[in-house]
């Protein structure tokens, strides 16, 4: 079976080819005039610009191939390059590559992001996803698949995973708070600490298997002495060489 990061893949795919389909042209000719096939709608400005049949009520501000599919009620694109809204209420501030694919979903700006929920919302930023209802993304390569979830991509361009419900994540290499005190790295110290408390459990099993070990030399000594094989003098200098240990 597809997963669904190769689905949105192979939709982003055919967006790009639909696109290039419309051709290699100049904004302004009237060749490539905006369309407007719906009731009650608005179409402002640009060239390319589609509000497609059935997307009544809807409207396009400017920019050059955004459309407003095919029966998405209400939807509003500010402006950008080849944003798509398919969901009624959609809205799509501007950007490029845009995707708001379900009812009452936004996407603010930047570049090949989706909202695929309802209530999503892409605040910015860069190839970020929202699958989750009423959940929020930013900035790079950022997935949030929990509703009523958020998800803060912060990472260098390292992919960044949200999910579960109700949960609210960030990724990024440092956390840096400011102050009269200076700056202190709240990962950096976390790090730290978790590195702490690792060394302080294989201290503490070094020491469960020390007792172990010397209850074993003890048991044997005691073993030994109850044959007659060692005498009690040499039983106590083990014993008081095992303490020094």
């Amino acid at each position: 079976p597809l997963l669904v990061a190769e689905i949105d893949d192979f939709v982003d795919q055919l967006d790009e080819l639909l696109a290039l389909a419309a051709g290699n042209n100049t904004c302004g000719s009237e060749e490539y005039h905006n369309v407007d096939s719906s009731d009650y709608s608005v179409l402002v400005g640009g060239c390319e610009n589609d509000i497609y049949l059935g997307a009544d009520y809807s409207a396009i501000g400017g920019g050059q191939n955004n459309w407003a599919y095919t029966d998405a009620k209400m939807v509003a694109i500010n402006g950008g390059y080849h944003n798509i809204a398919t969901g009624d209420w959609a809205a799509i501030g501007g950007g490029v590559k845009n995707k708001a694919y379900s009812n009452y979903a936004t996407v603010l700006g930047g570049y090949l992001n989706k909202a695929n929920a309802k209530f999503a919302t892409v605040l910015g930023g860069s190839r970020n996803t929202v699958s989750g209802r009423y959940s929020t993304v930013m900035g790079m390569k950022t997935k949030v698949t929990g509703d009523y979830a958020a998800g803060l991509g912060f990472g260098g361009g390292t992919d960044c995973f949200v999910r579960g419900d109700h949960a609210f994540g960030v990724c990024a290499n440092q956390f840096i708070i400011s102050g009269s005190f200076g700056e202190f790295d709240l990962i950096s110290e976390l790090t730290s600490r978790r590195e702490l408390s690792d060394i302080v459990d294989k201290v503490s099993d070094l020491e469960v298997e020390n007792a172990e070990l010397e209850k074993q030399v003890t048991d044997k000594i005691a073993a030994l002495l109850q044959d007659s094989r060692v005498t009690n003098t040499l039983a106590d200098s083990i014993k008081s060489l095992l303490s020094t240990l």
